[in-house]
């Protein structure tokens, strides 16, 4: 009987290890990447794509980043990101299923201005991937390619970098 129980505990601990290797992704979010082909649905399920004109893109991969961004956007007016040509992008694929549907959706929904959502393993890792994702993370763009990234780390440094021209 102890043989038994021994190994049925092996086994199940055997299969309760993974073996899946996870394949190392090209990142997405580097300069002269073409962004054309982006398609992410806004907070209410429309989808949308980098328009052509878009100057800037905000990138949120963190609870803390959104915060940051999302209290300095609720300040301004609703058409404020269109106005500056920027399109503001929240990666909520971390975050459990529950968490997503009951906290993080609802709460989005309720912001005037268009939040492009990513929510799928593969894009999350393209594009958080050799990024700070503790930190804002701001991308200049001219006719949907990425012409250069940097950081920043408050509302202030936000708006600097939004009312750059």
């Amino acid at each position: 009987m102890k043989k038994i129980f021994i190994t049925v505990l092996v086994v199940m601990t055997f299969l309760g290890c993974s073996s899946e290797v996870k394949e190392a992704v090209e990142s997405k979010l580097v300069v002269n990447h073409n962004l054309s082909e982006l398609k992410l649905n806004d907070q209410n399920g429309k989808p949308h794509s980098i328009e052509p004109d878009t100057k800037k893109i905000i990138f949120s991969f963190s609870k803390k980043v959104g915060h940051i961004c999302n209290k300095f956007f609720d300040t301004k007016t609703k058409d404020y990101l269109t106005n500056n040509k920027v399109q503001f992008i929240v990666d909520i694929t971390p975050a459990p299923s529950i968490i997503k549907s009951i906290l993080i959706m609802p709460e989005l929904k309720g912001f005037q201005y268009d939040i492009l959502i990513i929510n799928d393993e593969k894009i999350s890792a393209e594009y958080q991937s050799k990024i700070d994702i503790d930190r804002i993370v701001v991308a200049d763009v001219e006719n949907q390619v990425i012409k250069n990234i940097k950081y920043i780390d408050n509302a202030k440094e936000l708006e600097e970098y939004i009312n750059q021209k």
